[in-house]
This record gives structure tokens, C-alpha cells and sequence, in this order.
């Protein structure tokens, strides 16, 4: 870690702020209010003339409050100047038009970063238009496939239907024989 003047001074500044802050605090909440306040709340000298630094610690108090809060005023303003970068006339970017016969480096990096985001948008374009193709052929085949599986299931169907008709008629033939075989044997016994 590189320590330059600035950040040392910054450092400083905000050490000895947050003790001021600190100190202040400290500070207002020991006087004694004219009401009584929070001092007597927790049993200080609040409420009598007698305190901690005697009689005339209250104009003492009064004095150390006002050289603490101009030393925190100070401080917050040096903080400021010292962390500030500068008013925006100095920090604002300035743009330069090229020399001719010179190109602007950035200029011709962000082309080409534009131009090659553009390649490669028109490429994948291109790649889902032919995946796109792809199902579409893929669907027309599997219907395709669909049909001709249901036709064919049709025709294997009706030709079994067909069989189990004939058969059938076989069999109904084979029983009709039967019966009257046994109907001409029954009448003659």
C-alpha cells in the first residue's frame, strides 16, 4: 500500500474528527441543563451548583463545548477540501477532435467491438433460423411418419378384421355342420 500526502492527511483529519465528535458528545451530555436533563437523570451534578469541576464549571463547560464544536466545524470542512477532488471544471472530461490523418484509437477499438458484436449477432441469427428450419422439417417428418404409421396401422387392422371375419364364418360354418350332422343322427336313431 503506496501512502501519499493526501491519504495521510485524510487519515489524520478523520482520526482527529471522530475524537472531537466524541469528546463533544461527551462533553454536552456532563453539563448541566437548566432543566435538570438528562445529567440529573443518572444522578450527576445536574441539579446542583456543586459539580464535577465546581462552581464555575459551567462557564468553563460552555467554553471547552464552543472550542470543540469550531474545531469540529474545522475539521468537517478540512475533511471536505482534503477528500475532495477538485471543483468539476478540473475533473471534466475533455474530448479532442483527431489531427487529420490520425485516428482516434478508442474510436476504432469500439468500431471494431461493434462491428464484430454485430458478425457474430447476424451468425447466431443465422444459427436459429436453421435450427428453426430443423424442428420445422423435424415436425413435417414425424407427421409424415405419423400418418403413413397410422395408415398402415388402419390397413393391418382391417385386414385383421378381414381374418377374424373369415374365420369366424369358418367357424360358424364348422358349428352349423356339426349341428345338423348331429340333428340327422338324432333323427335317425
Amino acid at each position: 500500500m503506496v501512502l501519499t500526502t493526501g491519504s495521510v492527511l485524510v487519515t489524520l483529519l478523520s482520526i482527529a474528527f471522530v475524537i472531537v465528535c466524541f469528546l463533544l458528545i461527551l462533553l454536552i451530555l456532563i453539563q448541566r441543563p437548566k432543566g435538570g436533563g438528562l445529567a440529573g437523570a443518572f444522578g450527576g451534578a445536574g441539579g446542583s451548583d456543586q459539580a464535577m469541576f465546581g462552581a464555575k464549571a459551567g462557564d468553563a463547560l460552555t467554553w471547552i463545548t464552543v472550542g470543540l464544536f469550531v474545531g469540529f466545524l474545522l475539521l468537517a470542512m478540512g475533511l471536505t477540501w482534503a477528500t475532495d477532488p477538485g471543483d468539476g471544471a478540473d475533473q471534466a472530461q475533455q474530448f479532442t477532435m483527431p489531427v487529420e490523418g490520425e485516428t482516434d484509437a478508442a474510436a476504432t477499438t469500439t468500431d471494431e467491438a461493434a462491428d464484430t458484436a454485430t458478425d457474430e449477432a447476424a451468425d447466431m441469427s443465422d444459427k436459429v433460423d436453421a435450427a428453426v428450419e430443423t424442428v420445422k422439417q423435424t415436425a413435417a417428418d414425424t407427421a409424415e411418419s405419423v400418418k403413413e404409421g397410422t395408415v398402415k396401422a388402419v390397413e393391418a387392422t382391417g385386414e385383421a378384421v378381414d381374418k377374424a371375419v373369415d374365420a369366424t364364418k369358418e367357424a360358424v360354418q364348422t358349428v352349423k355342420t356339426e349341428v345338423e350332422k348331429a340333428t340327422s343322427d338324432s333323427e335317425a336313431k
